[in-house]
């Protein structure tokens, strides 16, 4: 599916071609048609799977019906339905706007690219929210900057089922397939690899990244897609798997939250399958609300040997994954503050998990291991509040507020940009030709990248054990 040909058969079916301006474009699904926004094409809400709904929701996501008449990519797509957070990360110095519609039917993506792209490389972004909340409409996600500062660069995002709908690990449900929103990223990836030729990218470019559980999600793939993981590289910011397997796989008893969310429901089957069918005939927002009201009604990644395994640290040490090239790290004070707690909590669920990763993974294949450190403003009248979880996000994607950034934000975020662009163009090799040179992880050398420290726009590298010491 990736040669001219077969796109413009693709043109045939769907009886749309790509104008000049870029905007309408034949997809597999059906034709698009995005709008212009300055120097970059954008293409919001494209749908990626069937709505998983009925008798499809728990269910792995399936191939989207095709459409006829060309679907307006104009505005954002519903976000999932999200519910309560209850992992402590602290008081978190930024909030985040609610999405503007969610609905079941919310597997959809969108796509920022430039005008003219031909061959781009592609990088595909997973959101965080440790897996219960989360949308890729949040605007610190938006791609057009990235597109704007650099060439032929495309990006993607998407939404993935959160909470009940994309964890539910009903008793009822196939082995391997406890965890549906994961399998929805592999979906997406898919879609885009199918489909990214007509917007000009290049399916054979694709770099999956994200941050917290979307660093989780993209670990979780790897492990899961070893032989055709489509991608050639993941950037793991913030999240590995073992945030899951580690901090939020919390059942003792395989299943026993789902039969409790069917308790709470009135549901009075006492088989599996009888819960499973009575909870997917509740309405979406009525699980909501009892997940939200009842104590311990939490539903995160399982381990069901499909999507996440139970024997992480052994695949890891020996090296079955998906043999691409990684870049992993965690923010210097992830939980804000200096209390034991914060302290400890940085360390064993971001700052020891990154190094297990860099390690393991260096072993195989070319990894490159960051610590970022940047204490900038991050929106009015909030004090700049150090490298909290999550802060280096908007240097990445330039998407900081900037009526008040400082200078040394903005060109922080220059830098810290161009280097996840230069990995995105060579995987192997860019990051080793990056402004200062990076040095592939090796534990026992100057090899742990220091991001933005003392707020600078450079990197500096000092040995692994600095921060890391004790967590191999």
């Amino acid at each position: 599916m990736y040669f001219s040909g077969i796109l413009a058969a693709a043109s045939l079916i769907t009886g749309v071609v790509a104008t000049q301006d870029g905007i309408s474009v034949p997809t597999w699904s059906g034709p698009v048609v995005g709008h212009l926004a300055p120097e970059v094409r954008e293409f919001l809400g494209i749908p990626y799977a069937r709505p998983p709904t009925g008798l499809l929701r728990f269910a792995p996501p399936v191939r989207v019906t095709p459409w006829i008449r060309p679907f307006n990519a104009s505005t954002f797509g519903a976000s999932c339905h999200y519910t309560r957070f209850t992992a402590d990360l602290g008081d978190s110095p930024i909030s985040l706007p609610d999405p503007s519609r969610v609905d079941e039917d919310c597997l959809n993506l969108n796509i920022w690219a430039p005008s003219g792209a031909k061959g781009a490389d592609v990088m595909i972004w997973t959101y965080g929210g440790g897996f219960v909340l989360g949308s890729s409409e949040t605007p610190i996600y938006n791609g057009a900057n990235i597109v704007r500062n650099n060439k032929n660069v495309i990006v993607v995002s998407f939404n993935y089922r959160l909470s009940v709908f994309g964890f539910p690990a009903s008793n009822a449900l196939p082995d391997k397939e406890k965890n549906p929103g994961l399998r929805d990223v592999r979906f997406a990836v898919e879609w885009v690899r199918d489909n990214i030729a007509a917007f000009g990218g290049d399916p054979r470019k694709i770099t999956l990244f994200g941050e917290s559980a979307g660093g989780a999600a993209v670990d979780s793939y790897l492990y899961t897609h070893t032989r055709d993981p489509i991608i050639r590289g993941a950037i793991l910011q913030s999240g590995t798997i073992n945030i899951a397997t580690d901090a939020l796989l919390g059942e003792v008893t395989p299943g026993a939250t789902f039969d409790a969310l069917a308790t709470a429901l009135g549901c009075t089957s006492t088989t599996s399958v009888g819960k499973l069918a009575c909870v997917r005939l509740a309405p979406a927002s009525r699980l909501v609300t009892l997940i939200n009201t009842t104590p311990n009604l939490t539903f995160t990644p399982v381990a069901d040997n499909g999507t996440v395994f139970s024997d992480i640290s052994r695949r890891l040490s020996s090296g079955d994954f998906a043999r691409v090239p990684v870049l992993v790290g965690s923010n210097d004070q992830e939980i804000p503050g200096t209390t034991p707690e914060a302290i400890i909590g940085t360390r064993l669920a971001f700052t020891c998990p990154a190094a297990r990763s860099a390690l393991g993974h260096s072993q195989y294949v070319p990894t490159w291991q960051y610590r970022y450190f940047g204490n900038f403003p991050s929106q009015p009248g909030v004090p700049p509040a150090g490298p909290f979880h999550g802060s280096e996000i908007t240097q990445v994607f330039g998407t900081y507020y900037d009526p008040i950034a400082t200078e040394q934000q903005r060109k922080s975020s220059k830098y810290i940009q161009g280097a996840w662009i230069a990995f995105v163009r060579d995987p192997v090799r860019g990051l080793e030709g990056y402004k200062e040179g990076w040095p592939r992880f090796d534990r026992s050398g100057q090899t742990l990248v220091r991001l933005a420290w003392e707020n600078k726009d450079e990197a500096s590298f000092v040995n692994p054990d600095l921060y890391q010491a004790g967590c191999y």
